[in-house]
């Protein structure tokens, strides 16, 4: 797989994760789904930042 390709899916992924934390997902139910540790989803996004402008 090319790096665009790669770089694509990354951001796919990480905009996925962003409208599980805005549906009221928290870091450790999306790390168990996807199999890492929640520290990961964590550094992706700001979960308190985002929770509280969606509301």
């Amino acid at each position: 797989m090319d790096k665009k390709t790669q770089q694509l899916l990354e951001d796919i992924k990480k905009l996925l994760i962003l409208q599980l934390v805005i549906n009221g997902a928290n870091s450790e139910e999306i790390a168990n789904i996807l199999k890492i540790n929640s520290s990961t989803i964590r550094h992706m996004i700001s979960i308190r930042k985002t929770k509280r402008s969606a509301k």
